[in-house]
């Protein structure tokens, strides 16, 4: 797409001698992006209620929570990748730096972190 642009916009300067008027090409290079879809914008997922007994372990996990991100205005005919951002839970001895931690709110459960994982099969549902 860049090279054909260029291309159209170096031959636009171009004018034969005998020409009359001139022919101006105008035109904007965008770069689309794709737009969270979910009720506004936000993903909530949900753990349900957790007993405290099942994390005694740094190594504890709890059973997984699917979610889903739904995405609209994509560029057609594009790979599309997300990244999660968060604050790297520093409690999480040794585990891996992808464990998030949790809010610092006063109700909010201590030494427990939270990890984003792919689909089991690496399945991209819902791709279109």
């Amino acid at each position: 797409l860049v090279v054909g642009s260029l291309l159209a916009f170096s031959l636009a300067t171009v004018t034969p001698a005998h020409a009359a008027g001139t022919l101006n090409f105008t035109g904007k290079i965008i770069n689309e992006s794709c737009q969270i879809a979910n009720n506004g914008g936000d993903v909530n997922v949900d753990f349900g209620n957790v007993d405290m007994s099942a994390l005694k372990s740094h190594e504890a996990k709890t059973a997984e929570t699917p979610f889903t991100i739904n995405l609209t205005g994509c560029p057609l005919a594009q790979n599309i990748s997300i990244s999660l951002e968060g604050t790297p839970d520093t409690n999480a001895n040794g585990t891996s730096a992808a464990v998030l931690a949790l809010s610092d709110a006063a109700d909010t459960a201590k030494g427990v972190g939270i990890e984003v994982f792919s689909s089991p099969d690496g399945s991209t549902e819902g791709t279109q």
